[in-house]
């Protein structure tokens, strides 16, 4: 149970029965030894909240959704069980998503984000991880997707400082080289170029409140003309969707080897 403000309010997380692997006693097993099966894929905004809407009226919420279903599609052909936070245009706190991922006993948490600027030439892939320090521009950004004003993020961070963010973060970092590197591969072998923006640390309300490993992936401007006719076009979305597949499968070989390892 912890305090968030903007509006004030108390969150009080409440855990029944998981599918997730557990320890002998029937507790979660720490994270680093967590093999991994179940994919939480979020889709950003939805419903009453349409995320930024760039040129030709394409809205974020849109693209997240088109992603986030073909992303399920290319993962449970690789065998991953996969949860959307959301299949349909519908409205969502950010607390109802990570309860949704939590409550369906999620491994990996990616939340699918489309970026906007008031700068029109703004354009590329970055991709976040949660972390106790954070950047100037990630605080811009983290702005936007919290929904609430830049003022309210460093009491935000301090709210949920007593949270797990240390042991996640060092998995929640491998898993956004994993899907980056294979994010920004794909685009460039199978569609063009595009601007590497890299891995950033973020203080995303989103991935604040699961406790595994969780990343923010911006697919792109919707606010720049090149990128916002690439987020339109269903084979660039496809592209995508592709690119994000392989990245959590080479995160989940990784991971199964190191747990290998340890057995061993």
């Amino acid at each position: 149970m912890f305090r968030l403000s903007s509006p004030d309010r108390v969150v009080v997380d409440v855990f029944g029965a998981s599918v997730r692997a557990t320890s002998g006693d029937g507790g979660r097993l720490p994270v680093g030894m967590r093999p991994v099966h179940t994919v939480v894929v979020d889709a950003g905004h939805g419903g009453k909240d349409p995320g930024a809407t760039g040129r030709g009226g394409l809205r974020e919420k849109d693209v997240t959704l088109a992603v986030a279903r073909e992303l399920r599609h290319r993962l449970e052909a690789r065998g991953f069980r996969v949860i959307l936070t959301r299949d349909g245009d519908q409205t969502l706190s950010l607390e109802e998503r990570t309860a949704r991922a939590e409550g369906a006993g999620g491994d990996l948490f990616v939340s699918l984000h489309a970026n906007a600027a008031p700068r029109r030439g703004a354009h590329g892939v970055e991709t976040y991880y949660l972390d106790k320090s954070h950047e100037r521009h990630s605080m811009r950004v983290a702005a936007r997707e919290n929904g609430v004003s830049p003022r309210h993020l460093d009491e935000l961070q301090r709210t949920v400082a007593g949270l797990r963010v240390s042991e996640v973060s060092e998995h929640s970092a491998r898993l956004a080289d994993a899907v980056h590197g294979e994010l920004i591969g794909g685009i460039r072998r199978d569609y063009g170029t595009i601007t590497d923006l890299g891995v950033k640390r973020g203080p995303f309300h989103v991935l604040f409140l699961s406790d595994m490993p969780s990343i923010l992936v911006e697919l792109g401007f919707v606010t720049n003309r090149g990128e916002s006719k690439r987020l339109a076009s269903s084979f660039y979305r496809d592209v995508l969707a592709e690119s994000i597949a392989r990245g959590l499968s080479r995160y989940r070989t990784r991971q199964a080897t190191r747990l290998a390892g340890r057995t061993q």
